[in-house]
């Protein structure tokens, strides 16, 4: 329900707004806060959330002062430019003097700002008043129902084999989602452990790249508001930062074909990377860094899997990823690439399209997350050997992270 901030030094005409608030029935008494001067006022927009704020256009700054307009004024100035202060949603200044009015207008031009005139012979301010009520409680409970989490988490892969195949074995009873306004199939299902369930949505365009994913990623958060949006799959590891199977958790982000080439004083090409990176959200950070600690979990992953697989057990490294448009199967390509980080782990083609996608979105965003386990080393020896593996590998670590962490 609504909060109402009503500013007036006047007893009588404090009453009768207060009167006419209250002829909507889903408004209490609690509902509305009184408050006689502007350094009243302060104190509550600190403290305090108001979807409306009513305030008489001469106020003084505390009890006994006489009332000023430029009291008034010097508060709406604070509304607007304190950072600290809770910005109330509407504001409605109200006075009975209309020559008052005419003079501070202009200060009332910000939207879902107005200013009335008030008298007790007329009905039109009552009239604004309530319909202005009537208004912002719509508009809240239809933001009240947009911006709420649907889904616990939507999982995308770009390849149905071998990735998307290994996230459809972590449940028996997925279900197909057809939405009217999209040709995609979805499915979900639930995760569940002991008493917690997470509702699941998944998808796979079979379609690598990070527009491709960017996109879906989009479509996905806005038909489904997940809290957390994820990816599994594969990726190449960089030799000396991560291994063949290794699990690798996105921190870092960006896209390594980002930026300018230029030409130097002997004719030579040179690319200057413009490093845009998204991060991975702390606590995602912090949970996923204590199961990379878990090595009796990692070890019946692995011995869980009979197919080929490396003769190392595995590992979970969180660290810089870099995406970019192309299957790399080049060591010097790799190179000039790990030269844009020190620490780089891995290369693929898809997180930093998921991470703007999850970041930029509109509100409630979902919190990304990018597992991706090692399949090559992105040299002239890549082969597809260990493919399976690694999507394996990354679907399950997603899952056990969810269901102890999500």
């Amino acid at each position: 329900m609504i909060k109402i901030l009503l500013v007036e030094d006047s007893p009588e005409k404090m009453k009768q707004i207060k009167d006419i608030i209250l002829q909507n029935e889903l408004i209490t008494e609690e509902n509305i806060i009184c408050k006689v001067s502007t350094n009243d006022a302060r104190r509550e927009l600190y403290d305090n959330i108001f979807d409306l704020l009513i305030t008489d256009l001469l106020l003084p700054e505390n009890f006994g002062n006489d009332p000023k307009a430029e009291e008034s004024i010097t508060l709406l100035n604070d509304i607007k430019n304190d950072n600290t202060m809770n910005k109330p949603l509407s504001i409605i200044g109200i006075s009975a003097y209309e020559e008052k009015i005419e003079e501070y207008q202009e200060y009332f031009v910000d939207d879902d700002w107005s200013l009335m005139a008030y008298s007790e012979s007329s009905h039109n301010w009552k009239n604004i008043l309530t319909n202005k009520i009537d208004y912002i409680i719509r508009t809240k409970k239809f933001n009240e129902g947009i911006n709420k989490y649907i889904y616990d988490i939507a999982i995308i892969c770009a390849l149905n084999d071998p990735e998307f195949k290994h996230i459809m074995r972590l449940s028996n009873n997925w279900e197909t989602v057809k939405k009217k306004n999209s040709t995609i199939e979805f499915y979900e299902t639930t995760f569940i452990r002991e008493d917690k369930v997470l509702n699941i949505i998944a998808v796979s365009p079979d379609q690598m790249g990070m527009v491709s994913t960017s996109i879906l990623a989009t479509q996905m958060i806005e038909l489904f508001r997940p809290k957390y949006i994820a990816m599994t799959g594969i990726a190449a590891g960089i030799p000396g930062e991560a291994e063949l199977g290794d699990v690798l958790v996105v921190e870092y982000s960006w896209d390594y074909n980002s930026g300018k080439i230029k030409t130097d004083e002997d004719g030579n090409q040179t690319f200057e990377v413009d490093m845009r990176q998204e991060s991975l959200n702390r606590d995602l950070y912090n949970s996923m860094n204590v199961l990379k600690n878990d090595k009796s979990f990692l070890n019946t992953i692995y011995d869980a899997y009979d197919g080929r697989k490396p003769n190392t057990y595995l590992e979970i490294k969180i660290g810089q990823l870099a995406s970019g448009a192309a299957v790399i199967a080049n060591s010097e390509i790799t190179d000039n690439v790990t030269k844009q980080a020190r620490k780089l782990k891995g290369i693929e083609m898809e997180a930093y399209g998921l991470f703007c996608a999850a970041n930029y979105a509109t509100n409630p965003k979902p919190k990304p997350l990018v597992i991706k386990s090692v399949c090559d080393l992105a040299d002239e020896n890549k082969s597809d050997d260990i493919q399976d593996y690694a999507a394996y590998t990354s679907a399950q670590v997603l899952y056990e992270s969810a269901l102890r962490y999500l």
